[in-house]
C-alpha cells in the first residue's frame, strides 16, 4: 500500500471512517489526471456574443449542440420554469441548460470512474490534498443515503458526478427531490436542475448573471460560454415564439 494511501485510511479511521473494505476491494483504483484532447469541431460565432465564439472545448458548442439544447429546454419546460419561480429568477432556464450541456452534454456523459477512486487519488497524488479529504469524507458521509456499494456512483477523474457535476459537498448542501419522487438524484434531470437554479440563486444571479456562473466555474472562459450559449438559446426561443405567433 501507498504511504499516502495508508495515511488517507488512518486519517479516515481517526475521524470514524473506515475504508478498508473499499480499498481491498477488486474495482479500487488510483488514476491520473487525463490530459485535455484536442478537438476539430467548429467553434460558433453567435449574438449578442459579437465576437466571442463559443469554443468546442466548454460542451462542445456546435450548432447541433445548441439544436439538442433547444428540444431539452422544450422537453423539460415544466422542471425549468418550476425552478425560475421557485428560486424567483426569471432567466436562469437558458443558463441551467447552457451548464448541462458543458458539465454533462445535457446528462448523456456523467463520466464513468467511481468517485470514490478519483477523489483518493487526488489526494494520494498530493494534488489539492484538503480538498480531497474533505469530499473524500463527505462522500462517505453520503453512504446508506445516496448509495449503499461505495463504486456505485460515477463522474469524472475530478470526482465530480450527476448531471450537473457536482461534488459531494456540494450536492449534500443543494440537491433536492425537485421531483417529489423520494431521493435527490444527481442523475434525475428535474433533480439536476433544482439543483442548479439553486445554487445559481445563492450566489445572486438575480443581481449578477456572470459572477453567480463564475461560483459554479471559476473560469472565465466558462462564464463566457455559458453566457453567450444562454442568450443564443433565448435568441432562438424568442424568434420562434414569433414565428408561431
Amino acid at each position: 500500500m501507498a504511504p499516502e494511501l495508508f495515511e488517507l485510511k488512518c486519517r479516515l479511521k481517526k475521524d470514524g471512517y473506515d475504508i478498508s473494505s473499499a480499498i481491498e476491494d477488486s474495482r479500487f483504483r488510483l488514476y491520473w489526471p487525463e490530459k485535455s484532447k484536442a478537438t476539430t469541431k467548429t467553434a460558433v460565432k453567435v449574438k449578442p456574443a459579437g465576437n466571442f465564439y463559443l469554443s468546442p472545448s466548454f460542451g462542445f458548442y456546435t450548432e447541433l449542440s445548441l439544436k439538442q439544447a433547444v428540444e431539452y429546454q422544450n422537453k423539460n419546460k415544466k422542471w425549468l420554469k418550476k425552478a425560475e419561480e421557485v428560486y424567483n429568477i426569471p432567466g436562469v432556464s437558458g443558463y441551467i441548460v447552457a451548464i448541462h450541456q458543458i458539465e454533462s452534454n445535457l446528462g448523456k456523459k456523467t463520466g464513468k470512474k467511481p468517485v470514490f477512486n478519483s477523489l483518493a487519488s487526488i489526494y494520494v497524488q498530493g494534488r489539492r490534498k484538503k480538498f480531497a479529504y474533505n469530499e473524500i469524507k463527505e462522500f462517505l458521509s453520503l453512504k446508506g443515503k445516496l448509495y449503499n456499494d461505495y463504486f456505485k456512483i460515477k463522474g469524472s477523474w475530478a470526482g465530480a458526478f450527476g448531471n450537473s457535476q457536482t461534488i459531494p459537498s456540494t450536492y449534500k448542501n443543494y440537491y433536492k427531490d425537485f421531483d417529489n419522487d423520494g431521493i435527490a438524484n444527481p442523475y434525475s434531470t428535474a433533480d439536476s436542475i433544482g439543483f442548479t437554479a439553486q445554487y445559481l440563486e445563492s450566489f445572486g444571479f438575480a443581481e449578477n448573471r456572470k459572477n453567480a456562473v463564475y461560483a459554479y466555474n471559476h473560469s472565465k472562459k466558462y462564464v463566457n460560454a455559458v453566457d453567450a450559449f444562454a442568450k443564443e438559446l433565448g435568441r432562438r426561443t424568442r424568434a420562434r415564439q414569433k414565428t408561431n405567433a
